[in-house]
């Protein structure tokens, strides 16, 4: 028969087995498991760990971490105390309860230990020493000293000496000398120390004087051989003396001898120049109100100045008065020659004696305060020698200073008089000079009318040096609002130039001043001084508009205030810019000019010729095309070229091939304004060409200009100016396409011949024929044919796959070199930070809310029952009342 089973019974193994099982299978809700699915499948992409994903359990992690910090933060926001536990390993998660304690034991001993060791004076293990050495080591040396003498009795002595330094016993010389100086007294321990020092002193000094006598012996023996040595380097030194220097040992010996760079002090910043001077100027301006108030010093002048010690002496003229002699003794005796120090010799000091003596005694006898030390140190010296002299002296001294002071208090009376009145003439002279200077400080003008003010009455110069001074004293680093200060006078200086420019005539000195302090103030603030002038341009270019309208658009030239405001623009502002708010607006007013301008007279020409010139200088450094400029003087070559008569048939005709542009017109009666009014060319050619300042000229009254300028001498200069730009022009153009035909009028015009240049000086041919030059280089030259700009070749577009070896699938490749890259991943870097950190100060706000909610939920229905309860209780109050009164009714 088989065994029954017992199925009530279980073995080990099942039971580990349904333990480990049920393990396992831990119970997750299907709702809370987030799967993250991808679009498509790729090949060697490694699985991600966040392709599963459980929300709910990290949001219950969250909300725990936020309670233990956030919500604990949120609770003690209104306390200023709390609890800090600083109990060890506490705060550590990581240590166990064992560690903790195990911790907590060993620094409680610690602490006790200290306390109990704090007044132990043995804590140091002692070591015992045999002569300054350890025992411990002398135990490990393996070899032992044996003592060389055979007898017992120094053996025994090193044993007990050496090996054992005595132990017990002493050694005999010690114990001698311990005795002989506890015999002694403190007296004769002091006197054997004095001698052994004396002893000691002279034995070094004995050595040294031995040292001294050999080294004197070794040099005299050392003479007597070394004539020896210097015989047998002779021919040596005769060889090379013969030979010349090269010139490298030339080139040392210069380097050996040039002067060195010495260290210099650092420059100074302009805003430390300004500040020192403004202190200059204050007290420039305190010592002329000084002076104007009469307070002149006049002791000060005659007195010694105070010098410091510590004074360089830089900058000063020490040489001053001769210095006083001083006393000096010669064999025993006192030198009585006391000019020789400041006079320069025995001779002149022979037949001054007197006279020096006499001044010697006022001197003394009238700084008696000033020198108080010297008299007192004087009066301690008792020098024997020259107690006699004194006696000798002193009987005869006597009577005559008291004639001499009789005749002194007579003197100084009408002295004193006379001094006060050249005194007071002095002061008068002082103060009417000081109202005559400049005072040295202004005060910024805050409109125009204060500034005519402050130069009313004064010259050119003095105005210049006012202007300076008010920059000066208002520099912008000195204080605040000197800037806007400073903007202010800019715009009254731009006010000032105009009305210097409109007067007849122009003093050019003046306006070379200003144009200096503009050009300054316009570098401290360009912004300002940008829109002052370009407003100042846009008046005057509306002014210019209403008189062309006014004239049915033929208007005269404008003013030559406005013609230098244009030159001041060049001068202030860069011209090279490609586009600029003040001299692109400049450049077309000066294109209108010369434009719509018709030129009627010589002065015209004179104009034209300057706006010309103002032209050429704007362009100069961009070589901008200007056809305006070309045209124009084009047209002055046609007014000096010889015209056909007006009686033949082809004068329209041939007056057509000179390529007129407005304002010059092919016939009238101004055709011929630079034409030579003399016929005979000997005459012309001997004119000489000098320069004519056009701005002083055009200053004059119209009348007067008229004069000037209606001569054959200005007619050919204006020709040479004219020459003079075209070349210039040539030059800057050569390097356009155009260039032929843009200048093809001005090359007809010298190659027919219509320009007479038989009847001009030389200058004018050579200027003719270095023009043409220019001119013809060009002709040879082929023009390029227009074509389509040149492109880079597109490649076809290929459908071959891009393969990359180091492929990435996880991380995001980025183009550029590598610090591109860098900054391409910092950038993404910030940016998930920014989105991690917003996201989770919006979470800690949610949270927050949460809480708020539902702290107010329950204080809520806290109130709620509270008021449940209290309604419980009214309403059995109630009843129990009304069931007494229903009670009492019964009875």
């Amino acid at each position: 028969m088989g065994k029954r089973r017992n199925k009530g019974r279980k073995h080990v193994s099942d039971n580990v087995r349904t333990s480990k099982k049920g393990a396992s299978d831990v119970k997750t809700n299907p709702f809370e498991i987030r799967i993250n699915k991808q679009k498509h499948q790729i090949l060697g992409r490694k699985i991600s760990k966040h392709d599963r994903g459980l929300p709910g359990v990290s949001r219950g992690k969250a909300v725990k971490k936020r309670k233990e910090t956030l919500l604990k933060e949120y609770q003690h926001r209104t306390k200023s105390n709390q609890f800090v536990d600083k109990r060890l390993g506490e705060n550590d998660p990581n240590m166990t309860v064992e560690d903790k304690m195990m911790q907590r034991f060993a620094v409680e001993r610690q602490r006790a230990h200290e306390k109990s060791v704090l007044y132990n004076l043995n804590e140091d293990e002692t070591q015992l020493t045999h002569y300054g050495q350890s025992l411990a080591d002398i135990e490990k040396q393996e070899t032992i000293l044996e003592s060389d003498e055979d007898d017992e009795d120094g053996a025994g002595k090193f044993g007990e000496e050496d090996h054992f330094g005595g132990f017990l016993t002493k050694k005999k010389i010690s114990s001698e000398n311990e005795q002989e100086s506890e015999s002694k007294s403190r007296k004769e321990l002091l006197e054997d120390i004095i001698i052994n020092s004396k002893k000691e002193k002279y034995e070094r000094q004995h050595e040294k004087d031995t040292l001294i006598t050999l080294t004197e012996e070794l040099d005299k023996e050392w003479k007597d051989v070394s004539f020896l040595l210097a015989k047998g380097n002779k021919s040596n030194k005769d060889d090379t003396s013969s030979k010349k220097p090269d010139a490298y040992d030339i080139a040392v010996r210069e380097l050996m001898y040039d002067m060195k760079a010495s260290a210099t002090d650092r420059l100074k910043t302009p805003e430390e120049l300004a500040k020192e001077e403004k202190e200059r100027l204050d007290a420039l301006e305190a010592d002329r109100q000084r002076r104007m108030k009469g307070d002149v010093d006049d002791d000060d002048e005659g007195k010694p100045k105070h010098i410091s010690a510590d004074d360089l002496y830089d900058g000063y003229d020490l040489s001053g008065p001769a210095p006083k002699a001083m006393l000096t003794y010669e064999d025993g005796k006192a030198n009585l020659d006391l000019t020789s120090a400041g006079k320069g010799g025995p001779s002149a000091e022979e037949g001054d004696d007197e006279d020096d003596e006499n001044e010697d005694d006022d001197e003394e006898g009238d700084g008696e305060e000033e020198d108080e030390d010297d008299s007192e140190e004087e009066e301690e010296d008792n020098h024997s020698d020259l107690e006699s002299d004194e006696d000798d002296n002193s009987d005869g001294g006597e009577n005559e200073n008291e004639e001499e002071s009789d005749e002194e208090t007579k003197d100084t009376k009408g002295s004193a008089q006379v001094k006060s009145k050249k005194n007071k003439k002095d002061t008068a002279v002082i103060q009417q000079a000081a109202k005559e200077e400049l005072p040295y400080t202004f005060k910024a003008p805050a409109n125009y009318d204060e500034f005519q003010q402050l130069i009313d009455g004064h010259s050119p110069a003095n105005q210049a040096i006012i202007i300076e001074r008010i920059r000066t004293c208002h520099h912008p680093s000195l204080a605040e609002g000197n800037k806007e200060k400073l903007e202010t006078f800019f715009s009254i200086l731009l006010q000032y130039f105009g009305e210097v420019a409109s007067r007849q005539p122009v003093d050019m000195e003046l306006l070379n001043q200003l144009t200096r302090h503009l050009h300054g103030l316009c570098q401290q603030s360009p912004i300002n001084a940008g829109q002052c002038m370009q407003s100042l341009i846009v008046d005057r270019y509306q002014l210019f508009c209403k008189a062309a309208e006014r004239r049915a658009g033929k208007p005269d030239y404008p003013s030559l205030d406005t013609l230098l405001y244009l030159k001041l623009v060049s001068v202030l502002f860069p011209t090279s810019d490609f586009r600029h708010a003040v001299t692109t607006p400049s450049m077309l007013f000066l294109g209108q000019i010369l434009s719509q301008c018709l030129v009627r007279s010589c002065r015209d020409v004179a104009l034209g010729l300057f706006v010309c010139n103002l032209f050429t200088q704007y362009i100069s450094s961009a070589k901008r095309f200007v056809p305006e400029l070309v045209n124009f003087l084009n047209g002055l070559l046609f007014l000096a070229s010889d015209k056909p008569h007006t009686g033949s048939t082809h004068t329209i005709q041939s007056l057509s091939d000179y390529h007129l542009v407005p304002p010059f017109r092919p016939v009238g009666k101004h055709i011929d304004l630079l034409k030579l009014q003399s016929e005979d060319a000997n005459v012309t050619r001997q004119i000489s060409i000098s320069p004519i300042n056009i701005a002083e000229t055009l200053s004059l009254p119209a009348k007067e200009a008229l004069e000037e300028l209606e001569t054959d001498e200005f007619r050919i200069w204006a020709l040479s100016l004219t020459l003079q730009l075209l070349c210039e022009l040539s030059t800057l153009y050569e390097q356009l396409s155009s260039f032929r035909e843009i200048f093809h009028p001005i090359s007809t015009c010298l190659e027919s011949g219509r320009l007479p240049q038989d009847r001009y000086p030389d200058s004018i041919k050579t200027l003719c024929d270095t023009l043409r030059e220019n001119l013809s280089a060009k002709d040879g030259v082929p023009c390029k044919w227009l074509q389509r700009e040149k492109k880079r070749p597109q490649p076809i577009k290929m459908l071959e796959p891009l393969i990359e070896e180091d492929y990435d699938p996880i991380r995001k490749k980025r183009k550029g070199n590598k610090a591109q890259t860098e900054r391409q991943r910092l950038v993404h870097r910030h940016k998930r930070e920014m989105k991690g950190a917003i996201r989770e100060i919006r979470k800690d706000a949610q949270f927050l809310a949460r809480h708020k909610l539902k702290v107010q939920l329950d204080k809520d229905a806290e109130r709620k029952q509270r008021v449940k309860e209290i309604h419980h209780l009214l309403g059995t109050q109630e009843g129990e009342m009304r069931a007494m009164e229903r009670k009492k009714k019964k009875f």
